[in-house]
């Protein structure tokens, strides 16, 4: 007597929304396993077996929360929906070591100071009303549409959350 066993599969399923709109083009995986969101922002993982997963959406410029997430799929669990992301638009540059000059052309009003916003060591601006540079130390305040000088001591990579802001800006002079 012969017998034929077949392996159950499972699969991981969810959304990726960007400000409550879908996002297409997300490549979510999952251990090796993987699917893009099409235009409705969804995704299937399906013929995973039994196990634990780590789930990770990714897209050039945007960032997602969460991060990744634990998925356990198996007889008792069965298949895992609403894995859901949610991500947001950056906007990353690679600033050179030394004296550079920086536009940010994101509204990260929030941010605390250029320092924090981009790793550099000091942050000088132009100031209208003076005809000229402004360096007032740590903490530089952020200013949508304001061009800087910063100084880094390596090449380093910037990467910020916010909406992109879409020309045009009226630029200090």
């Amino acid at each position: 007597m012969d017998f034929v066993g077949t392996q159950n599969t499972y699969s991981i399923s969810g959304t990726v929304t960007n400000a409550g709109d879908p996002l297409e083009g997300v490549e979510v995986t999952a251990d090796g396993h993987s699917d893009i969101t099409g235009p409705d922002g969804t995704y299937a993982i399906a013929g995973l077996t039994a196990d634990t997963y780590t789930v990770t959406p990714s897209k050039a410029e945007y960032s997602f929360e969460p991060k990744s997430s634990e998925v356990t799929v198996n007889e008792t669990e069965g298949n895992a929906t609403g894995v859901d992301f949610v991500g947001t638009r950056v906007y990353s540059h690679t600033y050179p070591a030394g004296l550079t000059m920086m536009g940010i052309p994101v509204d990260a009003s929030g941010a605390s100071s250029m320092e924090d916003l981009t790793g550099a060591q000091e942050v000088v601006w132009w100031d209208p009303e003076l005809a000229g540079y402004v360096t007032i130390g740590a903490p530089t305040p952020y200013v949508l549409a304001r061009g800087y000088w910063g100084q880094f001591d390596a090449a380093t990579e910037v990467v910020i959350g916010g909406a992109i802001v879409a020309g045009p800006v009226d630029y200090p002079v």
